[in-house]
């Protein structure tokens, strides 16, 4: 049992468990054993989000409680992105351009240390990656041809990280953040609408995995337009980030992503 004030659980993940505070917090405690490398990034990335206007659950602080550290974020009342979607499904066009809009915006704001860098995370998760060596190979032969950049990237943008507020739409979890490419970036948000979550019906039938190849399409319409990016400049990191989302227990659709991979070579 925690302390009774944080007792009041909100959110579970891999990394880390959420609970609601006393006065207008949460605090993020991440698992034992947990990185406090990565630990920092998150807090780094979503204070620097913060200072430049960007609508997030700002980082307020640490919390050390039964030997588990944590983050104490601004309480946002609000609803998951992904859960809006779904129960409202005719909101899909408009939820996925503010997201695309929402992503635009990050990638003017000017990033560098001490956030990692993007190149280092990708290199490392190819070299980790449960692939084909020859796959290897050519994803890192790939990604030494493609530029740096020096923007703040999220990592892991997807519906589920968004949030609808009264404030408008504000991200989450910026734990995977980096400085780094804004094409790259958008790669790997369009892969994870494609891509990512699958249940049996989507993994059995290719009719059920419309909604997702659209909001796919959607996005990269919504967020070239947005951001001056080419789609050309986000097919070129396809290879790259997708052979990095490949680790064990991915949350990919990995026959899919498989296939796609193929092509990409």
């Amino acid at each position: 049992m925690l302390d009774p004030e944080v007792n009041v659980l909100i959110g579970s993940g891999e990394s880390a468990e959420v609970y609601r505070m006393a006065g207008g917090s949460v605090v993020k405690l991440f698992r034992d054993g947990f990185s406090s490398d990565l630990m920092k990034r998150e807090y780094d990335a979503a204070d620097l989000a913060a200072q430049m206007g960007l609508r997030v659950a700002r980082p307020l602080g640490w919390q050390t409680l039964q030997g588990r550290t944590g983050i104490i974020f601004e309480d946002l009342p609000s609803r998951d992105m992904h859960s809006m979607l779904r129960l409202r499904p005719l909101t899909l066009i408009r939820g996925i351009q503010r997201l695309a809009d929402y992503q635009a915006r990050m990638h003017r704001v000017e990033a560098g240390l001490p956030l990692h860098f993007q190149r280092t995370l990708l290199e490392h998760r190819i070299e980790t990656a449960d692939v084909p060596d020859a796959w290897r190979k050519a994803a890192l032969a790939r990604l030494a041809a493609l530029p740096d950049g020096d923007r703040l990237c999220h990592g892991d943008l997807h519906p589920g990280n968004a949030i609808e507020t009264d404030e408008g739409l504000a991200v989450i979890d910026w734990l995977n953040a980096c400085t780094g490419h804004p094409a790259a970036d958008a790669a790997r948000t369009e892969l994870l609408l494609r891509y990512s979550g699958h249940g049996p019906l989507v993994r059995r039938a290719a009719i059920f995995r419309i909604p997702r190849n659209t909001a796919a399409w959607l996005y990269t319409r919504f967020y070239t337009r947005a951001s001056g990016v080419s789609a050309a400049d986000i097919a070129a990191w396809r290879l790259p980030v997708a052979v990095a989302w490949l680790q064990p227990r991915s949350s990919a659709n990995v026959p899919l992503l498989h296939a796609a991979i193929e092509r990409w070579l």
